[in-house]
């Protein structure tokens, strides 16, 4: 399957349905703490240029992004593929998506912490991102897309830029 000319993508604030699925994703990706309340991405994304995008292959619901663009930079605020679809390339042909059409792509993953409960799982996602093309920087980020969501933290900011081919992706 060639992925990238089978995955298609649908606006989540004009599918009712597929909004559903994906804000269910949202709330059982991502813990309470990390999340912000699923209306005020809708919302936002009506208002100020965030988009929640879900990804399709065929009829199947592969995922979701919420995001913001700036100028040349996409800003995943949450990306999120369901558990049983994970390890099948979906994650990976999203992003190569993304690459194809954003300059610069950012994200931001949780920091190395060995005594966090999840520590196996932020060190799979970190190997991910990185297997798809991401460098990464440790920063702490209070911009004004923050300051909007009421979000100052410290992450792995994670960037790729549109060409960069060094991990084959």
């Amino acid at each position: 399957m060639n992925w990238l000319s089978d995955m298609q993508t649908v606006d989540l604030n004009r599918a009712p349905g597929l909004c559903k699925q994906a804000k269910a994703l949202y709330h059982t990706a991502f813990p309470k703490e990390e999340r912000l309340p699923w209306w005020l991405l809708r919302l936002n994304a009506r208002r100020s240029g965030i988009d929640l995008t879900a990804f399709m292959d065929g009829d199947t619901f592969c995922g979701f992004t919420a995001s913001a663009t700036v100028e040349n930079m996409h800003f995943l605020l949450f990306f999120a593929i369901p558990e049983d679809l994970r390890g099948r390339g979906y994650g990976s042909a999203i992003l190569s998506q993304l690459r194809q059409n954003y300059e610069v792509v950012t994200l931001n993953v949780e920091l190395l912490d060995e005594t966090a409960p999840n520590y196996p799982q932020r060190l799979q996602r970190f190997a991910f991102y990185q297997k798809n093309g991401f460098d990464f920087a440790l920063k702490c980020t209070c911009s004004g897309l923050f300051v909007l969501l009421g979000l100052v933290n410290c992450v792995y900011a994670f960037s790729a830029r549109k060409g960069d081919r060094r991990f084959g992706v």
